[in-house]
């Protein structure tokens, strides 16, 4: 065991390479273009409940946008959960955002 760091364990989780970036920056756009696209749903149905709107959007959320099943689910909550509040009601989402 050594103290000077040489460790792979001891890097920073965080560092990431150019391809792993670009691939962060594409998910974090479209998980953003999902955003958007779910709050028309949720304009369009008169509704936040998250069931209503997984039910009518889950599946063309994850095709349109390529997005794993747990980022589709966390879009659907991020959107029902910021449009309950009043004053967020005419948001859009930024792909950098920690909310609308």
């Amino acid at each position: 065991m050594s103290a000077g760091g040489d460790h792979p364990n001891d890097r920073p989780e965080t560092a990431t390479n150019r391809p792993q970036a670009a691939g962060l920056d594409a998910t974090l756009g479209a998980f953003a273009k999902a955003c958007d696209y779910i709050t028309d749903v949720v304009r369009r149905e008169h509704t936040t409940n998250r069931t209503l709107i997984q039910r009518a959007c889950y599946r063309e959320v994850r095709a349109i946008f390529g997005l794993s099943a747990n980022l589709a689910i966390r879009a659907i909550a991020r959107v029902c959960t910021a449009l309950k509040v009043p004053e967020k009601t005419h948001s859009t989402f930024k792909p950098k955002s920690q909310t609308s």
